[in-house]
Formats: C-alpha cells, sequence, structure tokens
C-alpha cells in the first residue's frame, strides 16, 4: 500500500475514534470503567459495519470474476452435469450441492434459485436436507431412490416415503430396494406411493431382497399411472392385472409371483407399446380361469430376455410372442438344466426366424468368449448389426463347453455359411488350456478373425497368468485371415505365437495372414516393433501390424 494512501487511512482512524469517543460520553457521562465499556461497545458496532461493508465489496468482486459473468442456468447445468458424471464415485448429490452453495454468495444464490438441482432425491440423504430439497424444488418433478443397502438408516424408509406424500403428482422416478424386515406387509396398504394414483410417473422399481413381499391384494397407483414407461418389479407377488400395463416401454419381471401364466400372457399381450421385456425365475399360483389369449402382437418390441425359466415355458413365450422387430434375444442358462446341443439351437431358430422377413441377410457372426458370457452379433454385408445373442451360463469350463457347443449347433443350423469373428477375453483364456473346450472350439471352422484379450478396455484381468502360455492350445481354423492381440505384454505374445505358429501356414487357405499387435497408447508402439520383428521371424507372415487400439482412440485416451 502506497505511503500516502496509508497516511490518509491513519487520519481517518483518528477522526473515527474522535467519533467513538463523542459517542461513548454521550451514552455514558461518567468516567472510569463505565466508560471503557461504552467505548468498546461503540468500536464493535464499527466492527459489524465495516466486516459488513467488506463482506459487500467481496460480494461485488466475486460478481466480476469470469465464472460468474456466465449466465445462472448455463453455470448451474455445469454443476449438474459435473455430479451426473461422477455418480458413482461422489456421495450424496444434495451434500455436493449443498457444499458448492458454500463456496461463495453467487454460487448459493444459483444453487438455491435453481429447482432443478433439488429434483433427485436419495435415501442416504439426511432428513433435513430431504425436506429442503422438497422445497427447492419447487414444483418440479422428482427422482426418488431408496436403497437399504447404502442408507444409513434403512428403518427409515417408511419415514422417507412419507416425506413424498404431498408431492405424488410430481414423482416422475422411483426406485426402490429393501429387505421386508425394514418395511412390515402391512404397511403397504397405508402408503400413499403405492395405493394413490401417479399422473405423472414414468419410471418405477421395486425389489425385495428377501423375495417376501406380497402386493397381490393391492391395485397397484390405484390403476392409475398414464404417463408409466418403464416398470422392474423383484421378488415381488402381485396381481398382474390392471391398465398401468398398457403403456409400457419396458417391463421387467424377475423373482415374481403372479395368479397365472394365461394371466400373464394377457396382461403382455396389452402392452401394444413394449420395446424391452425380460422375464427372470418366474411362479405361478397356479392354472388360473382366464383363457390363454390369442398369439400375442408386440410390434415395437426389440429386446427378449428368457432367464432361469424352463425350457417349456421358454417355448411357450416364443411361439406366443411375435415380434418381427426384436434385434435382441438374451437366454440365462445352467448347468444341467437343459439340453443345449438341442434346446437352445431351437430357442434360437424360433427367435431368428420370427423376425420380419425384410431383415438383412446374416453374413457374418461375432462371438465374444468370457468366462460366464457369450454375445452374438448377427451382421450383414456392411457389418451393421442385424441382431444380438447374449448368453449367461454358470462360471465353469463344463458349462462353458456346453454352451459353445449350443452355439456351434446355432451356426451351423442358422446361418452355415457365415463367417466367424472370435474374441476370447482374458477371462476365458484358461479355457483354452482345456482340451475337451479346444474340441469345442475346433467346430468354429467358420472362423476367419481370432481376437486375444479385452478389445475395448487398457487394463488385463489376472484370471489367468501368463506363465501357463505353454499350456495353451488353439484349433486349427482352416478359413483363418486375421489374429490380433489386445494389450498383451511382448513375451507371452511371442509365446502364444510360437505355440499356434505350426497351424498358421497350413491354416489359411488363400497363405495370407495377418498378425496385429494392439497397444493403448501411442508412446507404446515403439516398444513393440522389436516384437513385431521377432514375430515376423517365427511365423514368417509378411503382415505384422503394430497399431494404436481403435478405442483408445475414440476415448481420447491414446495421447501420454
Amino acid at each position: 500500500m502506497h505511503a500516502s494512501t496509508k497516511d490518509r487511512l491513519y487520519k481517518v482512524m483518528e477522526d473515527l475514534a474522535g467519533v467513538v469517543d463523542e459517542i461513548a460520553l454521550a451514552s455514558q457521562p461518567d468516567e472510569g470503567f463505565a466508560l471503557t465499556c461504552a467505548k468498546i461497545a461503540a468500536w464493535e458496532e464499527v466492527s459489524a459495519a465495516l466486516r459488513t461493508r467488506r463482506v459487500q465489496d467481496l460480494r461485488n468482486r466475486n460478481a466480476l470474476l469470469p465464472v460468474h459473468q456466465l449466465p445462472v442456468e448455463l453455470l448451474a447445468d455445469i454443476f449438474q452435469d459435473t455430479f451426473d458424471k461422477n455418480s458413482e464415485i461422489l456421495p450424496s448429490r444434495l451434500k455436493q450441492f449443498k457444499k458448492l452453495s458454500h463456496v461463495c454468495y453467487c454460487w448459493q444464490k444459483v444453487v438455491d434459485d435453481s429447482p432443478w438441482l433439488w429434483t433427485r432425491i436419495d435415501g442416504s440423504d439426511p432428513s433435513a436436507l430431504v425436506d429442503e430439497a422438497l422445497m427447492k424444488s419447487s414444483n418440479r418433478l422428482l427422482k426418488f431412490s431408496f436403497y437399504t443397502q447404502l442408507s444409513p438408516k434403512p428403518n427409515n424408509l417408511t419415514s422417507f416415503l412419507q416425506k413424498l406424500d404431498p408431492h405424488l403428482n410430481r414423482l416422475r422416478k422411483v426406485r426402490i430396494g429393501f429387505a421386508r424386515r425394514e418395511l412390515s406387509q402391512s404397511h403397504f396398504t397405508t402408503i400413499k406411493l403405492f395405493t394413490s394414483p401417479q399422473p405423472s410417473l414414468e419410471y418405477f422399481s421395486l425389489c425385495d431382497e428377501l423375495i417376501q413381499t406380497d402386493l397381490s391384494g393391492l391395485e397397484l397407483f390405484s390403476d392409475q399411472a398414464p404417463r408409466l414407461k418403464v416398470l422392474r418389479l423383484d421378488g415381488i407377488r402381485f396381481n398382474c392385472r390392471g391398465a398401468i400395463f398398457g403403456g409400457l416401454n419396458l417391463l421387467s419381471l424377475s423373482s415374481v409371483t403372479v395368479p397365472s401364466l394365461n394371466l400373464l400372457l394377457g396382461t403382455i399381450s396389452r402392452c401394444g407399446e413394449l420395446q424391452s421385456l425380460r422375464l427372470d425365475q418366474l411362479w405361478f399360483q397356479g392354472v388360473g380361469p382366464d383363457p390363454p389369449p390369442d398369439r400375442i402382437s408386440l410390434p415395437a418390441l426389440q429386446h427378449l430376455s428368457l432367464d432361469n425359466i424352463p425350457s417349456t415355458l421358454k417355448d411357450r413365450f416364443l411361439n406366443d410372442i411375435h415380434a418381427p422387430q426384436s434385434s435382441c434375444f438374451s437366454l440365462s442358462l445352467r448347468v444341467g438344466s437343459e439340453d443345449l446341443e438341442e434346446l437352445l439351437p431351437r430357442h434360437v431358430r424360433k427367435w431368428l426366424f420370427s423376425r420380419t422377413p425384410s431383415s438383412p441377410e446374416i453374413t457374418k457372426v461375432d462371438i465374444t468368449i468370457t468366462d460366464k458370457w457369450i454375445p452374438l452379433k448377427f451382421l450383414d454385408a456392411n457389418d451393421s448389426e442385424c441382431a444380438h445373442l447374449f448368453l449367461s451360463h454358470d462360471k465353469s469350463v463344463a458349462m462353458s463347453c456346453a454352451v459353445l457347443n449350443g452355439v456351434h449347433e446355432v451356426l451351423k443350423s442358422c446361418v452355415p455359411k457365415a463367417d466367424v469373428q472370435l474374441t476370447l477375453w482374458d477371462t476365458a483364456l484358461n479355457l483354452v488350456e482345456d482340451g475337451s473346450y479346444v474340441e469345442q472350439l475346433s467346430c468354429l471352422s467358420q472362423t476367419t478373425m481370432l481376437r486375444l484379450g479385452q478389445t475395448w478396455c487398457s487394463w488385463r484381468r489376472n484370471d489367468w497368468e501368463t506363465d501357463g502360455a505353454q499350456d495353451f492350445q488353439l484349433p486349427a481354423f482352416p478359413r483363418l485371415q486375421n489374429v490380433s492381440f489386445h494389450q498383451q505384454p511382448s513375451d507371452w505374445i511371442i509365446k502364444i505365437v510360437r505355440i499356434f505358429s505350426a497351424h498358421l501356414e497350413r491354416q489359411c487357405e488363400n497363405g495370407r495372414i495377418t498378425v496385429t499387435i494392439y497397444v493403448w497408447k501411442d508412446s507404446e508402439l515403439d516398444g513393440m516393433s522389436s516384437t513385431a520383428e521377432k514375430l515376423k521371424e517365427i511365423v514368417g507372415v509378411e503382415r505384422v501390424v503394430v497399431s494404436v487400439n481403435p478405442e483408445s482412440k475414440k476415448k481420447g485416451q491414446n495421447l501420454g
């Protein structure tokens, strides 16, 4: 501070001291202790006034910062987008907004005056913060979720739901997961969320972890939820009648009990707008008096999932449901429960052949093998995906073999002329040390491309150690044209290529096989050049390529 400025401030302080003395004498003319106390009280008034002026000047300065020149709505959207993108690693969203409001006065105004920031309420939020959010969200539609395993006080579910009573017409999305011991059976008939009409509700998910809740005597939402598009019920006994199913886009029923199969089929038949249907582990109380519906037409259905359901029931659903646009079919398979070699192709044929006759011809099948999933993508001549089959199964070599045998039968009976692009994830590489599994792999004689490793991420799984490479086996694929390694160490690649190099020259009908090594970052390219030269010496292949993984470039993670 300049000397002249300091001198001016000292002069102002002397004048101010004189004013303080006059104020003190006017209020306390006696000398001594009482006058001194009066002076102190006057100085405190001055200090408070100065602090107020200082705070106001700080606010004025902060308001002139570039970040505060943004429109209030844009700054609020930045806050919201930041927390939405990091929702998995950050605690309660409302708590984060509350912290932001303490940064400065401007941010406090932005947070408090942006009702859309307060519309997502979580069971882990403190009760007082929930009350604040319900008030500050104004008349905006609400998203509410409560999971007892995430809540610090799981027994508070009932009180949380009761807080919503005055705001039922604002509920857009509700997700609740609980164990029955935390919500007694009698409470369901008194909680307005379940018994009152829901005019704005679009998404509802209810999960009882103990599979004990009985809602069969309850008319959910008084059968009035005109905007409901997504309904997920898990571990619930319920009456599947009602108009609330008519406008659904997605219906997921898992570990549920319904009065009868015919009643369930009748309910599904009324879901004319359904795009996704997932049925998993169903129980029926009886046959029921309802007559079975005619063939169910679901013209908009894209995704059909039948998990943990007996084969006879799968056949029933596949026979009754006509979904010509269905492009994704998911099956969950269990060891010893089915003859996969016969039943799996039969289920898949029914699904594939029920699709519209104008569907493009399938020329390629992309198969990815993991320890417990086998997704198949059916591609046309332009590499566009026509259909998607997702198989999940118990994690065991025996089950993997059985499912792979079923996959072979699917290819043989449904798409015998299609080329196969085969990917083995790190989690499945140990399977190829088993002779019976290699024998099943050899049945995929249509394989033209083989990928080893995770094709979509930078890390490797430790399920299979590279020291086991001496036991690694690969069958002879007579039509093989491309082999690629994804984020694998150099010494491991060389070991593997040595093992199957004897196959390469006699495998490929046209004598040209491309070996591609993918790395995750640009900086790793030079380190693989010597490996590429060794591979050329080992296999005698002219075309050995080292490249950056396309997924890394897409994510912008190849730099650095």
